[in-house]
């Protein structure tokens, strides 16, 4: 069974989240995402080498290009072409999404700044439904919550939430 999807294109922050989920589910549909995060790392060879060690060695790192390539290809062509700019000189598929993470979700004050304002200053719009609202605001609030455990060890209550959920 052939597996198609349709990805938008990464286009900043804005969508970084969803973007984030739905590569994520396809690399894992297409068994490379232990390339992607590192936990399946390239093989090393054995030195001084068998014929028998360099036959594995050989093997396996077919099977690991095979791997990185496949990611990287999946990981390409969901970016925008400014996206691709900042990753054009990355040579494999853990090192385009560790700049990725890097960029889009840096443990910093700046990015606390960032999701504070978000929240706080977050309004429906007007063409916008019930449902789709309070999904962004908890979308939001989880992501702030995230950052603000990770910096500050504390957390926004469920009352911040509920409270800035505006009809």
């Amino acid at each position: 069974m052939e597996f198609k999807t349709q990805i938008d294109k990464l286009e900043g922050a804005q969508n970084w989240l969803v973007w984030k989920l739905q590569i994520e589910l396809v690399l894992e549909h297409h068994e490379v995402l232990e390339v992607v995060t590192g936990e399946l790392k390239k093989p090393v060879a054995v030195t001084p080498a068998t014929s028998e060690t360099q036959a594995v060695y050989n093997a396996a790192m077919k099977e690991f290009k095979k791997k990185d390539t496949t990611a990287r290809l999946i990981i390409i062509k969901g970016l925008n072409n400014a996206n691709l700019q900042l990753v054009n000189t990355c040579t494999s598929a853990s090192e385009i999404w560790e700049k990725l993470l890097a960029i889009y979700e840096q443990s910093s004050g700046q990015r606390l700044d960032r999701l504070l304002g978000q929240f706080f200053n977050y309004s429906k719009n007007s063409g916008e439904n019930i449902a789709t609202h309070v999904a962004k605001i908890q979308s939001i609030f989880h992501e702030l919550n995230d950052e603000m455990q990770c910096l500050e060890k504390v957390r926004l209550g469920m009352c911040d939430l509920v409270i800035k959920i505006d009809f």
